[in-house]
């Protein structure tokens, strides 16, 4: 094919899919007009919007996103570019519902839900340790939270899953293109050579224009012979590129594309448009200036934060985030909330268990994944750290978050030795004048310094009139007999 045949193909491609997303926004407008944030239930109109999350319920006639409730009634669904139906929908499931969100009553009206999975291809290999596998080159981090079923939608563990098995994958994805599987499907269907469809997500790299080969993560592609460009041309491509690939596998290993799609997660919405995401932190500047998944999110004195606080953004953390675009395409945020629980500890390490890759901190395993990132900043600045490098006695300084009861590390850095402890969590339980954070006891006594949420000096009193159980508070002192006796206290959210 010509370049001036496939650029026309291009143009009238592009734009249909205009023509369709300006009728589809006409027909909100008119659906939605011009009325006030006001209730859906009310008869007055809520503004449009577009929420993407993860699945956390579903029924015959709505599916629940970020916390909100929406009715599917009157909604069309599409998966995997394929017109689809309410009954596709599974809890655990990534999508986007475009449609009217009511903030008052965390109700609303979807208008559009798509779902697109991740990944769909054979499992290469299995890491029972690390509860991960490889599926066509790219890591998948299973959790207590991921959804594993099969075509029929039984219920399957982790033990169910065999190399060679064809798994659809959905999730969220880390910087490195790991993905969190919040949903994985095995398919019936076995896996075989140059047969098989497969399907991969993710970014070009090591892209050679000569031999039409790059890989994604350690999938190496071949572009040769005819292959179907979609959204953009074949002179596109570049390393970096964020695309969508589809074709057979095989025996060697190679994925050979037959068709090529450029991705673009970002919201492409109007201004002012009322805007949810769930998903995890890939680019980071500071904590007013980050990306989601490619989206760019910026805070300000106004955004409000649930279970963490602005300097817990960073790389690979994971975040709930409300807010409206503006005219550049940045999502201001309005509130921002993080996922699970967020915790902090500073203490030596008791004990290390290499079989389940967990190292102990105040009697409490935390688990060590794929997607921790680990930094040595001790006086031995030992380059490439890694889990093996860590030893009992090491100071560990370390950011987690609480899923299903497992403590799961998000950054983890070895300090100099210390003889003061840090701990930041919720509270467990509440007994004046001592309390537990994550089952370690806290004990306060005449000594301890009480601050409240603004940073201000309070009584132990107030301190204690202030907090219950599931409460953030952060806690430093020094460890005697397990137990954290304070020096300092404080509320955090």
């Amino acid at each position: 094919m010509n370049n001036s045949i496939q650029n026309n193909q291009l143009s009238v491609k592009y734009f249909g899919k205009l023509f369709v997303s300006l009728f589809f926004i006409s027909v909100l407008s008119v659906s939605c007009g011009s009325g006030s944030d006001g209730g859906i239930s009310s008869g007055t109109s809520a503004p449009t919007g577009v929420s993407k999350g993860v699945i956390t319920k579903t029924d015959a006639s709505s599916v629940s996103v970020n916390g909100v409730d929406f009715n599917t009634g009157n909604s069309s669904v599409t998966i995997d570019d394929q017109p689809g139906s309410q009954d596709d929908l599974e809890v655990g499931m990534v999508v986007s519902v475009n449609g009217r969100i009511d903030d008052n009553s965390n109700t609303g009206e979807a208008e559009h839900i798509e779902f697109e999975e991740e990944i769909q291809g054979p499992i290469d290999s299995i890491d029972a340790v690390n509860n991960s596998l490889v599926v066509l080159g790219r890591t998948v981090i299973l959790d207590g939270a991921t959804r594993i079923v099969d075509e029929n939608g039984s219920p399957l563990t982790f033990s169910d899953l065999l190399e060679n098995d064809m798994l659809e994958v959905s999730g969220l994805i880390f910087t490195d293109d790991t993905i969190q599987a919040t949903y994985i499907k095995k398919k019936f269907d076995l896996f075989f050579d140059d047969l098989s469809e497969v399907e991969l997500k993710g970014t070009i790299k090591m892209l050679d224009v000569v031999a039409k080969t790059f890989f994604i993560s350690n999938q190496a592609i071949d572009y040769n012979g005819s292959v179907q460009f979609e959204d953009m041309l074949e002179s596109d491509l570049t390393d970096g590129l964020f695309v969508e690939v589809e074709g057979t596998r095989n025996s060697s290993g190679i994925l050979k594309a037959r068709k090529i799609e450029e991705e673009d997660d970002r919201l492409h919405n109007n201004e002012n448009t009322k805007i949810e995401i769930e998903a995890i932190v890939t680019a980071f500047t500071s904590s007013t200036s980050f990306s989601l998944s490619g989206q760019a999110v910026t805070t300000n004195a106004n955004t409000r934060f649930e279970g963490g606080a602005p300097d817990d953004i960073a790389l690979n953390v994971r975040l709930e985030v409300e807010g409206r675009m503006n005219p550049s395409g940045v999502l201001v945020a309005t509130k921002i909330k993080f996922h699970g629980n967020r915790i902090k500890m500073e203490a030596d390490v008791e004990n290390i268990n290499a079989a389940n890759n967990t190292v102990t901190l105040f009697a409490q395993a935390v688990l060590i994944n794929g997607a921790t990132k680990m930094k040595d900043d001790s006086s031995s600045h030992k380059g490439n750290f890694l889990f093996s490098d860590i030893s009992p006695g090491d100071r560990l300084k370390i950011k987690a978050y609480l899923s299903n009861g497992v403590i799961i590390a998000t950054h983890l850095e070895r300090e100099d030795p210390s003889f003061e402890v840090k701990l930041q969590g919720p509270v467990d339980m509440v007994s004046d004048p001592d309390l537990k954070i994550l089952s370690v006891t806290v004990v306060t006594n005449g000594s301890t310094a009480f601050e409240s949420r603004s940073e201000n000096n309070i009584t132990a009193s107030d301190f204690f009139s202030q907090i219950s159980t599931g409460v953030s508070v952060k806690v430093e002192g020094s460890l005697f007999s397990g137990d954290i006796v304070a020096e300092e206290i404080k509320i955090e959210d």
